[in-house]
């Protein structure tokens, strides 16, 4: 379950664990660690308390959201443009 506070603070309950992370933390996290390593996987289930595919599900939300443009536009640029290459990636695999 996802909720978004007044406090603009996405709130992630996963495996019973409550976990509360702004957009700008998330988005300075993906631009400390911007390549997908074993160090980074372990970094986000330790650092943030969230398991990987949350991350990625809120760091998409964050890059979207004006709150993530207006604190990091480089790394929320960054986020979405690689979103939408493995979109297209995924449709041509699907086209073919």
């Amino acid at each position: 379950m996802i909720a978004r506070t007044r406090s603009r603070r996405f709130v992630s309950v996963d495996r019973g664990i409550v976990s509360s992370v702004t957009p700008a933390e998330l988005l300075a996290f993906e631009a400390r660690h911007p390549k997908h390593t074993s160090a980074k996987t372990h970094a986000i289930l330790h650092q943030l308390g969230i398991t990987e595919v949350r991350y990625y599900t809120l760091l998409h939300r964050a890059a979207q959201s004006a709150e993530g443009i207006k604190t990091d536009p480089v790394t929320a640029r960054m986020v979405r443009e690689r979103a939408e290459r493995q979109a297209a990636a995924r449709a041509g695999r699907t086209a073919a």
